[in-house]
């Protein structure tokens, strides 16, 4: 049995809105330390997998490197012959990464941000690590690739789009791992940083333009498991292939979902396919929650202990006032109740500007064709109310009608 871990999209030094995740990126690290600790007395990991993005920009601050570095030296005080797996993602310095690779590797650290050093096997084993071990898989890893990074000798010039890319590298790999005595007979993994065609993202991923920039996850069949990073909504991509997604929610359309370490049973010995793979979800408790609310202004300002937001009052929040006029400097005024508040939206701002939008058509309207006073009330009404719901208005309807009526007959 090998026991993997896999986690990825890291983003330390993310700035969420302003505000610094350091101490929620190394509260969630602990956790993953902590279960590494805690599996090694009964299922001991023999890999832990990082698909990616360890950084949020190619030059990351001080605090960042120097949290990854804890990271590592912590796995390793637990198990020096843990091995772990990491790759650059699009967010990464390949060059920066790489920096001190040829020691760590040494230390069952394997780095790969060269996309020519793809086709290098790394031999993961059950049981007592030991290579010559009948339960063994061999990985492979694609850091994430630039167009251009790699050439192709068939094609006779360097590939652009991801899907030749990503169908070059893997094509290597099949030819190395069947022309090396060491690995012919194992299965392979793959370790890899890209979008695959038909997954979900979301709002704080690096957005890729045109379809020939997903991957077809048919790519992907001859690996026994498929670790994948750069979204950050964990998902499964098909019966061997899942991304563990984010290990925080990075953007507000990632609210209220569970985040989640993977651990990674896999069976080489079993026949079938679909039984050889067995994923439990680690679920990572954040040190902020980042939430969603809706309500009037006056709920969150005058806010007790028994109110129904109180229980979000340590959460990163993002509010939205249902107020019908504008409130003045509502983000100082909740900060008191809601010291983690980082974004406001009014619905009477956007239903202001929905309404300047629809009086400016009506006006149009009103110089191409006569409407009649009820129809003209019944449209301003929707516009002002936002709604479409008018058989309460109905009375006023009527009244309005009469008085229209009887200004027009005074001119």
């Amino acid at each position: 049995m090998i026991h993997l871990l896999q986690t990825g999209d890291l983003h330390l030094g993310k700035i969420f809105y302003g505000n610094s995740l350091f101490e929620d990126q190394k509260f969630v690290l602990k956790q993953l330390i902590d279960k590494v600790s805690e599996a090694k007395e009964k299922e001991p990991y023999n890999a832990i997998i990082i698909s990616g993005d360890i950084y949020d920009r190619s030059i990351p601050p001080t605090e960042a490197i120097e949290i990854f570095d804890d990271f590592l030296i912590e796995l390793h005080k637990i198990d020096a012959n843990l091995k772990i797996l990491i790759i650059s993602g699009n967010h990464d310095s390949a060059t920066r990464l790489s920096f001190g690779t040829k020691f760590l590797e040494k230390q069952n650290i394997h780095f790969c941000t060269n996309p020519e050093n793809c086709t290098l096997p790394i031999i993961i084993t059950g049981n007592n690590f030991k290579e010559n071990d009948k339960d063994a898989i061999c990985f492979y890893q694609i850091p994430f690739l630039n167009s251009g990074s790699l050439y192709s000798e068939e094609k006779n010039q360097r590939l652009i789009n991801q899907q030749e890319l990503i169908s070059e590298a893997i094509n290597r790999i099949k030819i190395q791992h069947e022309s090396n005595s060491k690995t012919k007979n194992l299965p392979m993994a793959l370790n890899a940083h890209l979008f695959t065609l038909g997954s979900i993202s979301s709002e704080s991923e690096r957005t890729f333009l045109g379809n020939a920039e997903f991957i077809n996850k048919e790519i992907f069949e001859d690996f026994i498991y498929v670790a994948l990073g750069h979204l950050h909504k964990k998902q499964k991509v098909c019966e061997n292939c899942f991304y563990s997604g984010s290990p925080l929610a990075y953007s507000f359309d990632e609210a209220n979902l569970q985040k989640v370490f993977l651990d990674i049973k896999i069976d080489t010995q079993k026949k079938e396919s679909s039984s050889k793979i067995k994923i439990n979800e680690i679920e990572i408790s954040p040190l902020h929650k980042v939430q969603k609310l809706t309500g009037k202004f006056e709920d969150f300002y005058r806010m007790t202990k028994d109110s129904e937001f109180y229980k979000y009052k340590n959460d990163y929040l993002e509010i939205t006032c249902t107020d019908k006029i504008l409130i003045e400097n509502p983000v100082a005024r909740l900060r008191e109740n809601f010291p983690f508040i980082l974004s406001i939206k009014q619905q009477a701002f956007f239903n202001q500007e929905k309404t300047k939008t629809s009086l400016e058509k009506k006006e149009v309207l009103l110089q191409n064709q006569n409407l009649d006073s009820s129809k003209l009330f019944i449209e301003f009404v929707k516009d002002v109310e936002s709604t479409d719901n008018i058989e309460e208005w109905e009375s006023t309807n009527s009244l309005f009608c009469k008085i229209a009526k009887s200004v027009l007959e005074e001119e």
